[in-house]
């Protein structure tokens, strides 16, 4: 609708779709362009889908128009949704906890950045506590003993990791400035992350030691040379 009137329009906006491993046809579990009763497309942006750890639901962001981006809740089958977990709010980058029962997001609906953690049954969310700087894009460890995340400080990102009981201890994992996007392996011994050196964004891991008994991690390793890495992707590890 355009000044009372039914025009027609170029709508934008995007799918959530599987496919096997080894490749093969691709499934739209979540159609971003649904037509209502009224006859009307509705759109809503999906983004940064992630599959919960039993692989039957998945934690996506929605942003319908309506100037919130919310974390809802889907089917992984079925494509329908379960439950939405927020509403009004800006929210990005879901990351489910190894037991499936939370969903750490970064928030932006107070302005600064700022970790939250998310109940999958709906519950209350409960902020997480850092330090000094704008926290995003956090992941569990495979034990959920401990949440990885970037904080960025003066225009510097570095990686933290934060116990998740008794004290909180919070670890410096990076110091260079320009590291980001950590996640654990399956085995919870490396930390696959993006690093920018010279312009040029390349995936790294390093092998954490006894970096979070107090230690120190090992030197990064170099996975890629200059392939072009999308700075905004998260690294997803194998089985």
């Amino acid at each position: 609708m355009v000044d009372g009137q039914v025009v027609p329009a170029h709508l934008r906006f995007s799918n959530v779709v599987s496919r096997s491993a080894s490749g093969g046809t691709e499934t739209v579990l979540i159609n971003g362009l649904v037509k209502a009763d009224s006859g009307f497309h509705l759109v809503t942006w999906f983004d940064s889908p992630a599959l919960s750890p039993d692989g039957k639901r998945i934690a996506v962001v929605a942003d319908a128009g309506s100037g919130s981006s919310d974390l809802e809740l889907f089917d992984a089958q079925s494509g329908k949704q379960v439950v939405p977990l927020s509403q009004g709010s800006n929210l990005a980058d879901p990351a489910w906890s190894p037991d499936g029962k939370t969903i750490a997001v970064t928030s932006y609906t107070l302005g600064t950045p700022r970790l939250l953690l998310v109940p999958s049954d709906g519950r209350a969310s409960i902020p997480l506590a850092t330090p000094d700087g704008e926290p995003y894009r956090a992941s569990y460890s495979p034990d959920g003993a401990w949440l990885v995340y970037t904080l960025r400080h003066e225009g510097k990102n570095d990686l933290h990791a934060v116990q998740m009981s008794g004290t909180k201890k919070d670890v410096v994992l990076t110091n260079d400035g320009k590291s980001w996007n950590g996640v654990f392996s399956p085995d919870g011994k490396q930390l696959a992350f993006l690093r920018e050196k010279d312009g040029v964004i390349d995936l790294y891991s390093m092998d954490l030691a006894d970096a979070l008994a107090g230690g120190s991690p090992k030197s990064a390793i170099k996975l890629t040379r200059g392939e072009g890495i999308d700075g905004a992707s998260r690294p997803a590890w194998g089985a």
